[in-house]
């Protein structure tokens, strides 16, 4: 497998390597939005150093975060308005306010209403020093390591630390769960992490189950309740042992023209987008169409690992609303390729792209980030906005591994097989 691809998709697990300029280039977009002339007041306004965060922010968000719209379309928001309201109350109240109380308005009269949509939120000292101790030299530390956040943040906890590849790796104990349900016949290997941590020590743990029941009838592979973590894992732990021949999937990824975004350098190659491209995405929305100036196209392939164990039984994948990133990049993933026949919920969406990018507003120091990539699946519909969806979705009065046990009784879960890998 080609490990560059997944050292661009691991988000959740903050994986990604970086280029870009240094903090005061990045603070160019600061000074660039006081041309920023979209909110109007009556009045001379009193110098306040939350109402210039404010229209940094908003000045940010506007030319690099492309999921305002599909927010707006799926959570049923003003986002104008939200921005309108907000200005307003600190313009009223700024004066009384600490960074603190800027923070709380911040994240309840703004962020809160975007239910991290496109990654959308505010950093918390955790995460603050989790995303810029996590990728050392790259934007996301030069961005965040800068006197006003050092400042608002306070110092970094102290078990907060990198492994000696500059890596925060952490290890969810008792993430994998293995249950023969019918001897010689199905079994099940549930797994509720996909923390990159994670990936060494539960493939000793299932490699060796796999190996065990490799001439079993049916494999279920339970994902249910997996928020995400590293985009490798799914096919570093199952894909790589189970499939017989090599599978491939693609995928296109969109950015705007921002510069603060660009300066990530999560594509070191990406082409403007035309008029032609675009044709091609039948219900990419209308509205989001202006927003998109560059892309890259994805396409990579997973191969047998040389210790494969040669399964040619039928594999199960179940899903349900809680699998969000890197797990719903498994269900992706196993959709395009015919590795396994997904059952159960909708997921909860967001599986393709990078690591959300990171912002610093300059004079209270508070940071925050957004997913600055538009994914689109194959007909055009934004990945966050139209979710993944499974084969076969449960039964009435059922869960998934019900309805999946009720399947195989049944005799009839062949008419639902998919090929083992793409023609």
């Amino acid at each position: 497998m080609k490990r560059e691809f997944f050292l661009i998709l691991m988000f959740a697990s903050l994986l990604l390597t970086a280029c870009g300029g240094d903090y005061d280039a990045d603070y160019q977009d600061y000074q660039d939005y006081q041309d920023y002339q979209e909110y109007e007041f009556e009045g001379e306004q009193p110098a306040n150093p939350f109402l210039e965060d404010l229209d940094y922010l908003f000045y940010i968000l506007e030319n690099n975060f492309p999921h305002l719209n599909a927010a707006e379309r799926a959570l049923g928001i003003d986002a104008a308005e939200l921005k309108q309201n907000i200005r307003q109350r600190t313009y009223e109240m700024g004066h009384h306010w600490n960074a603190s109380t800027f923070q709380v308005n911040l994240e309840r009269h703004f962020f809160n209403h975007f239910h991290h949509f496109g990654h959308l939120s505010l950093l918390d000292r955790y995460f603050f020093y989790l995303h810029m101790n996590a990728m050392p030299d790259t934007q996301w530390e030069r961005v965040l390591n800068n006197p006003a956040s050092i400042a608002f943040y306070g110092p970094a906890p102290e078990w907060l630390v990198a492994d000696d590849q500059g890596f925060i790796n952490f290890i969810t104990d008792d993430n994998v769960t293995l249950e023969t349900i019918t001897e010689g016949q199905i079994a099940r290997v549930g797994v509720g992490s996909f923390s990159h941590g994670n990936i060494g020590p539960d493939l000793e743990i299932i490699l060796p189950f796999l190996q065990s029941i490799a001439d079993y009838e049916h494999l279920i592979i339970d994902i249910r309740g997996n928020g995400g973590g590293s985009s490798g894992y799914f096919p570093m732990v199952f894909m790589e042992y189970l499939i017989n021949e090599p599978v491939s999937w693609g995928s296109y990824i969109f950015f705007m023209d921002g510069e603060h975004a660009l300066s990530f350098g999560q594509f070191d190659n990406m082409d403007p987008v035309t008029d032609n491209l675009l044709e091609g995405f039948p219900h990419l929305h209308p509205d989001d169409t202006p927003l998109l100036a560059y892309y890259a196209h994805i396409w990579d392939h997973i191969e047998p690992s040389d210790y494969a164990i040669g399964f040619d039984g039928k594999i199960w994948l179940l899903i349900d609303g809680l699998n969000f990133s890197a797990a719903d990049f498994a269900a992706i993933v196993t959709q395009q390729t015919g590795f396994a026949t997904i059952v159960g919920e909708p997921t909860g969406g967001a599986g393709i792209g990078g690591n959300p990018i990171v912002f610093a507003l300059p004079n209270s120091g508070i940071a925050g980030r957004f997913q600055a990539m538009y994914t689109i699946d194959s007909l055009g519909r934004n990945g966050y906005e139209i979710t993944t969806q499974p084969h076969i979705f449960n039964r009435e009065g059922m869960d998934a591994l019900q309805t999946v046990l009720a399947i195989i009784e049944e005799g009839g879960y062949y008419t639902h097989s998919l090929p083992k890998q793409q023609q």
